[in-house]
């Protein structure tokens, strides 16, 4: 299928794909990304060892035995992109992709990064099981956006490699919670716009929704908090702070609740209690 858009002319953009999969996913992922109409250099990180072919003579880089953090590692050293778009051979890009997420990233120059919405599809690309929107907040709350996005933007994103330098390799001592911690670090960095429309579409095996990054996230809040809790300015404690008091403020409203509730049932049981006994000897009284 041809793209109905016309080559544009931008700021070159890269996109490092992370093939865990291969074979027709990945064939698939590509064919989607070759499609796209913006100036793009392609990078492909092979994990699998079975893709053959990279379109627009993209760089191929056969690294089986990697992790996903050491794999994406490899491939923003190799970007020389204005911004890097990370995807993995399960998404893909919707016809226009690049267009909306390029115009809209560098019409600012302040904004780090540009959040897209995702739609979960089933593993042959074709039947929509769930519509996955970014969080409509305002672009100062970069840190709100990823954790609402679950921690994880690959596929829908679009970041400003700058950004990316600035932070350095991911931290691969993290293991598989290197990718969550790498956006909430963009997210932290500086502006991130989101945008009111799909970009992506994601395959996912037996039409679960993949839910890997949420341990992940839990351990990074704590790693995050036992670092930074005396910096109440920093947004990722503000908004771990603000999460925790609105807790705290329900709980109290429940147990209040709770305590009314009792008390207004056991008011029959006491009234009779105390007149219980009056009550007998009055009638045993008559009687006699």
């Amino acid at each position: 299928a041809s793209s109905p858009l016309h080559d544009v002319e931008g700021p070159r953009v890269s996109v490092v794909v992370i093939a865990r999969e291969g074979g027709p996913l990945a064939a698939d992922c590509l064919a989607a990304i070759d499609r796209q109409r913006w100036p793009l250099e392609l990078i492909v990180v092979d994990l699998s060892g079975t893709v053959r072919q990279v379109p627009r003579g993209g760089t191929l880089l056969r690294l089986p035995g990697l992790t996903e953090a050491e794999a994406i590692g490899r491939g923003l050293a190799k970007a020389t992109g204005h911004a890097v778009a990370l995807v993995g051979d399960e998404d893909l890009w919707l016809p226009g992709t690049l267009h909306a997420l390029g115009t809209a990233l560098f019409a600012d120059p302040d904004r780090a990064a540009v959040v897209g919405d995702r739609v979960l599809v089933d593993g042959r690309g074709e039947w929509p099981l769930a519509y996955h929107p970014a969080p409509r907040v305002p672009s100062d709350r970069g840190v709100e956006v990823v954790l609402g996005c679950g921690g994880c933007l690959r596929g829908r994103s679009l970041v400003r490699r700058d950004v990316l330098l600035a932070l350095g390799d991911p931290r691969v001592e993290l293991g598989e919670a290197a990718l969550p911690d790498l956006f909430v670090q963009v997210g932290r960095a500086g502006l991130v716009e989101t945008l009111p429309l799909p970009v992506v579409r994601t395959r996912a095996d037996d039409g679960k929704v993949p839910d890997q990054h949420v341990e992940q996230l839990r351990q990074l809040v704590d790693r995050r908090l036992a670092d930074e809790t005396t910096d109440p300015g920093n947004p990722w404690v503000a908004l771990v702070t603000s999460r925790v008091a609105s807790l705290s403020l329900m709980s109290v409203h429940i147990e209040r609740n709770l305590k009314m509730l009792t008390s207004s049932l056991l008011k029959p049981w006491r009234f009779c209690r105390k007149n219980t006994g009056p009550l007998l000897s009055s009638l045993m009284a008559m009687a006699a």
